[in-house]
């Protein structure tokens, strides 16, 4: 189990290191998709928890997030 990040038409499969359109995405891999996450809830999640995650506070989550997600 794994995440990856859709943006427009594409999915950024970070673990694979590859970037596909959703439609071959989801045709190749078939994921389970258990959960939606948006960015708003994850950088709202990364602010929330910078001091009971520590390790959090070192990732440029927001910058990531911003520019990987456009």
């Amino acid at each position: 189990m794994h995440s990856f990040i859709e943006r427009d038409d594409d999915v950024i499969e970070i673990t694979a290191n590859i970037i596909l359109s959703k439609d071959d995405y989801y045709r190749l891999l078939k994921p389970d998709v258990l959960t939606r996450v948006t960015k708003d809830e994850i950088i709202n999640f990364y602010l929330d928890n910078q001091e009971k995650y520590p390790i959090i506070g070192k990732i440029p989550i927001v910058q990531l997030l911003e520019n990987i997600m456009k």
